[in-house]
């Protein structure tokens, strides 16, 4: 649906994109829209509730686009949103998967991180998927790292695991350090017979602590040990000095850094308090 300005070219007319909505809303209950363009999660919007309510949140987060061409969709409960990285060989054209992951977003599909490994049934489709996908690319001239975001859910009639490709992630993204860190720890790690990474959750953080000194001082003992194979690394640390940093568990499951991620927070969360 693209939308247009009304006639005294005050603000743009939603009316398209409502009666859009209206058409698909009774499915499930929820619809989906999507700009054609938005950084973590912000060129998503659910629309559910009262008609009303619709409106006028719809109408804020139009304001908020650039592009005024959106792709509405019904709304299934999502299982999993995994996102497939694959690399384009300049040279020799070979084409493979480096990462799939997971993606942590909240109700509005703002992006909080990436856990892996994945839990995604319909996963060996996605990384497929993502090959076409990459293929297609690659008859354009493109070369190198892309990821592909995907969605994974149960079909309301049949009950089957489905999966629908949403977007492309043009080169890195926010999978892509704590994945080849992984790789690279790893190889590291079997050079001196050390426990393997086998897991990884990545997360984003607010902090009082300025400095990556000030950040190890409050919370060393997270910090990661290669003889156990497993704690926290920071990174992006150049992001405190506006009280923000990216941090990466890692571990021997999903199961070990989902805790290890809880643990640390309730702990954070301690140490902000004036």
């Amino acid at each position: 649906v693209e939308l247009h300005a009304h006639s005294d070219c005050s603000r743009l007319d939603v009316t398209p994109l409502l009666k859009v909505i209206a058409r698909y809303v009774s499915h499930t209950g929820r619809v989906i829209v999507r700009g054609t363009y938005g950084a973590a999660g912000s060129g998503t919007f659910v629309a559910e509730g009262a008609s009303e309510d619709i409106e006028r949140k719809l109408r804020t987060f139009v304001e908020q686009q650039i592009h005024h061409i959106y792709l509405v969709q019904v709304m299934f409960d999502i299982v999993a949103t995994p996102n497939v990285q694959m690399f384009v060989e300049p040279d020799t054209g070979a084409i493979w998967c480096v990462g799939a992951t997971d993606q942590r977003v909240d109700k509005k599909f703002s992006h909080k991180g990436n856990v892996f490994p994945s839990t995604a049934r319909t996963l060996a489709g996605m990384i497929c998927s993502a090959r076409k996908l990459a293929q297609w690319l690659q008859t354009r001239g493109f070369t190198g790292l892309a990821g592909f975001d995907f969605v994974e859910y149960v079909h309301p009639e049949t009950g089957e695991y489905k999966h629908i490709f949403v977007e492309i992630n043009a080169r890195v993204n926010a999978a892509t350090y704590p994945v080849f860190l992984m790789e690279r720890l790893n190889a590291w790690q079997a050079g001196r017979s050390s426990p393997l990474i086998k897991a990884f959750l990545s997360a984003k953080i607010t902090t009082k602590a300025a400095s990556f000194s000030e950040l190890q001082e409050m919370h060393s003992r997270f910090f990661f040990d290669p003889c156990a194979g497993r704690g926290v690394i920071p990174y992006n640390t150049g992001r405190l000095a506006n009280g923000m940093c990216d941090l990466v568990f890692l571990g021997s499951s999903r199961e070990d850094v989902e805790y290890m991620y809880q643990r640390f927070s309730c702990i954070h969360a301690k140490s902000e308090i004036p």
